[in-house]
């Protein structure tokens, strides 16, 4: 089972909590996301035992050492359980929310109809003006989003990796 956990750190600890993060998981590779504060790892649990209870019960034992660091403010988990589908696409689901400068909204809809990963752009009423769902392999999420969100003419963004998918659909 994989699990990915976000950690928000304070300002100007990053580098302290690297070393941190090598002690608690030590050979696990992680990414920091640029600006943003945040380190995302990427934890496959070692467990022999099968079930889903001794995965969850090695899982909380990292998160509660991870809590423990005191540069760390937030700590948000997502658990990845394997489908057949996923095993074969080894891609990654993410939601992204923008809100697009008036004057540049059509350039943005062009734009992000020609990236690769974007599997659907749909326009909104409320708060955002468009939600694009993605899907990219897990180690180049982090700089496809960026990609997206720093786009001239997006204004803000916020982009939400779903940790459960239900098809209510047979195709």
């Amino acid at each position: 089972m994989k699990v990915y956990i976000t950690i928000t750190v304070m300002p100007g600890t990053s580098e302290r909590l690297q070393k941190k993060i090598s002690e608690i998981l030590p050979g696990y590779e992680y990414n920091e996301v640029l600006g943003s504060g945040d380190i995302i790892l990427e934890y496959e649990t070692k467990t022999k035992d099968p079930s889903f209870t001794a995965k969850m019960a090695e899982f909380s034992e990292v998160i509660k050492k991870l809590a423990d660091t005191p540069d760390i403010n937030v700590i948000k988990s997502y658990v990845s359980m394997k489908t057949r589908k996923m095993e074969n696409q080894q891609k990654t689901t993410a939601y992204v929310f923008l809100n697009i400068v008036p004057q540049h909204y059509e350039n943005i809809l062009d734009y992000l109809f020609k990236v690769e990963n974007i599997i659907e752009v749909n326009t909104l009423l409320g708060d955002y003006d468009v939600v694009v769902k993605t899907s990219a392999p897990l180690n180049k999420l982090s700089s496809f989003l960026d990609e997206i969100v720093h786009a001239p003419g997006i204004k803000k963004s916020t982009t939400r990796v779903p940790t459960y998918q239900l098809n209510l659909c047979q195709n």
